[in-house]
């Protein structure tokens, strides 16, 4: 029997960043150093409640790394990650500057329940009736980072639909947010939500 292969667009879209989640995980007082400091290790997920995470050292599209970017849009930098914290520093488009680390919170996890036996041939996923997949970070392609009984797997958004016709049912997208954190010459470095900021210089791929 062929799989009728269908992309799920709602995923991609629900995926798109918002600047009202999780803009209270870090505190005003919190010196900027130890904020850097405390994230996971890449790509390590770290529950933030039943429904959220944060993805340390996430960089959520192919080819996505950190590094030297160049600014397409004017930046306001935050003392924390927050959109209430305060601006430390006002970057001018043009700029280079360094992006040395960010972090991905994902609020809320998505789920897929598997409804019957599902392979997912593109990036080998299992699941089976009853099984419930937590979706993560994008990672670019149209896949995710996911966690499957406690262990990290990939899932494409291909073969998935919301009424389980093909075993496995997207009963919640994800939610997420880009903190990345900046320094620039002659500036303080801070935090910048990357909904706000258009560079060109991480995506390794388009160099």
């Amino acid at each position: 029997m062929t799989i009728r292969r269908i992309s799920v667009l709602t995923i991609a879209a629900a995926v798109a960043c918002t600047a009202r989640v999780a803009d209270r995980q870090a505190s005003e007082r919190t010196p900027d150093s130890a904020i850097r400091a405390s994230l996971p290790p890449p790509s390590a997920a770290v529950a933030l409640s039943p429904d959220s995470a944060l993805i340390g050292g996430a960089c959520p599209f192919e080819c996505c790394h950190y590094g030297k970017w160049t600014l397409d849009s004017n930046a306001a930098l935050r003392m924390t990650p927050s959109v209430t914290a305060s601006i430390t520093a006002h970057i001018e488009k043009g700029t280079e500057v360094l992006a040395d680390t960010g972090f991905v919170v994902v609020n809320p996890v998505g789920l897929i329940v598997g409804t019957s036996d599902f392979r997912q041939e593109e990036t080998g996923l299992e699941l089976h009736r009853g099984d419930t997949l937590f979706v993560l970070d994008e990672m670019g392609e149209g896949k995710w980072h996911a966690r499957l009984h406690g262990e990290p797997v990939t899932v494409s958004a291909w073969e998935i639909d919301t009424a389980g016709n093909y075993g496995a049912k997207l009963v919640r997208a994800p939610r997420s947010v880009w903190w990345v954190h900046f320094t620039a010459p002659g500036s303080r470095g801070g935090w910048g939500l990357m909904d706000e900021i258009q560079e060109h210089g991480a995506d390794a791929c388009g160099v």
